[in-house]
């Protein structure tokens, strides 16, 4: 399996950023990564924190420089994943022009639903 497909392994499930720990333990198996587990669990790593993992909490985390190598291209690939998920789910919701929008918020506010 090619490293893009691995970097979005089971992310298709949920947005990236609602991941939960265990979610992130099964993300770093998936990526022969799960030496790492237990020490992104101690320190609460969820999705939303591993999206904003750096050089620096690597190092913290003690990754080694091979597998931080990896893991960075792993997470630049679920970055632009996670970019992508959110323009989808911003697609999929109606547009509503701002005179709309304020229609809509002033007939809500009146007792009145037109969506």
């Amino acid at each position: 399996m090619a490293n893009e497909d691995l970097a979005c392994g089971i992310s298709g499930l949920s947005p990236i950023s609602m991941w939960g720990t265990e979610r992130v333990s099964s993300w770093l198996e998936q990526n022969q990564l799960e030496q790492y587990c237990d020490i992104f669990q101690s320190h609460n790593i969820d999705g939303y924190a591993l999206l904003r993992i750096g050089h620096s909490e690597m190092t913290e985390l003690r990754v080694t420089i091979g597998c931080r190598i990896k893991l960075d291209g792993l997470l630049s690939n679920l970055r632009y994943e996670a970019q992508q998920q959110e323009l989808l789910r911003q697609q999929q919701q109606p547009y509503k022009s701002p005179l709309q929008a304020l229609d809509s918020q002033q007939s809500t506010e009146n007792g009145f639903d037109q969506d």
